[in-house]
């Protein structure tokens, strides 16, 4: 059930009451139907944060499809009046990508590192899954744990790039997106 707000501002505190809360879903829903409103169509200085916030809420829910969406939105709100905005939204968001792919990545070293501390020898399941899958137990925890981030982080990059492609405006953008993916 959409809500339709009268002032942007609203729809910002909304969604910090709903993150307050722990209800971070609902916060996601409140700042995308300010984004899609046809009625808040120009640009506004509070569209950026609305904006970040909206793009920090869908890393974290690691919701990339929805991500895309707002950024398109925000294309369309922002591409004649105030293009630097959307440069500055798009490399927020692959920071964030690329922050919560680094916490992962040092996540999952930690886990490896937190049971080889524990100085036992392998579990007779540890030892059979070697044996089997020729993996250690690094390979299974960064399958667990980092692949999601990554897969995430490659899909942010791929839309940023589709969202920028065929823009002159924002070519450099482009330019250093496609350099960050590459390494």
């Amino acid at each position: 059930m959409p809500t339709y707000f009268q002032r942007p501002e609203n729809a910002l505190k909304r969604a910090n009451e709903f993150i307050d809360v722990g209800k971070k879903q609902r916060a996601l829903d409140a700042l995308y139907d300010v984004i899609k409103s046809k009625k808040h169509r120009t640009w506004q200085k509070i569209h950026e944060p609305i904006m970040e916030k909206y793009l920090e809420l869908c890393v974290e829910l690691r919701k990339s499809h929805i991500a895309k969406e707002g950024l398109y939105q925000y294309k369309n709100i922002c591409q004649q009046v105030n293009i630097k905005s959307l440069e500055d939204v798009v490399r927020k968001y692959i920071g964030l990508a690329e922050q919560k792919t680094e916490e992962a990545r040092q996540e999952s070293h930690q886990v490896v590192i937190d049971v080889d501390d524990l100085e036992m020898p392998d579990t007779p399941e540890s030892l059979l899954l070697k044996a089997v899958s020729g993996e250690d137990t690094q390979d299974r925890t960064d399958r667990a744990i980092l692949t999601p981030w990554v897969k995430f982080l490659w899909e942010s990059y791929r839309q940023c790039l589709d969202l920028l492609r065929n823009n002159s405006k924002v070519e450099k953008l482009y330019q250093d997106i496609a350099q960050q993916g590459n390494y």
